[in-house]
């Protein structure tokens, strides 16, 4: 089983230092080897893995190209992120997630990709200007999470 928790150093206690090592086995990985991926990681890790994948690809391109890449299939991660650290992007993305039939995307690409193209753009749209004027300094409720739960990330110290 693979070991995502790193050795602890000033470097490595922030996002996305803190799950590197599981989020570039996630990218690298097919759609079945993901799942098992993220099986062996720790919960924070899943949580902060679905939240680093969730900011970066929005960033990036918007709430629908997160949807439409690899990325998306951490959407109930992000979700579960989100309202953990009680993070302002929580109510962006229940209205994107809830913009899917039934309010649930699909768990994969291919079926995301199909209730997408029954979604209009400028839904999207709105969503990403909203996320884009949210204020600075969000990554303080992570640092925390990580500061309270140095076990889900940080090998043991080794004695000696």
């Amino acid at each position: 089983m693979p070991e995502f928790r790193l050795e602890r150093s000033k470097a490595t206690e922030d996002l996305p230092e803190v799950i590197e090592p599981l989020a570039e086995a996630v990218a690298g990985a097919s759609p079945a080897a993901r799942r098992r991926i993220l099986a062996a990681a720790t919960r924070g890790q899943r949580l902060l893995c679905g939240l680093y994948f969730y900011r970066d690809d929005v960033t990036n391109g918007g709430h629908r190209q997160y949807f439409w890449n690899y990325t998306g299939d951490l959407w109930p991660e992000a979700v579960e992120a989100v309202a953990v650290l009680r993070l302002p992007e929580a109510r962006i993305l229940r209205a994107a997630v809830a913009l899917f039939p039934g309010k649930r995307p699909g768990p994969t690409r291919r079926e995301r990709r199909g209730q997408l193209a029954r979604i209009g753009r400028a839904k999207f749209d709105r969503l990403d200007d909203r996320f884009y004027t949210l204020p600075g300094g969000r990554d303080e409720a992570v640092r925390r999470y990580i500061a309270e739960h140095p076990e889900e990330f940080f090998l043991p110290e080794r004695s000696g």
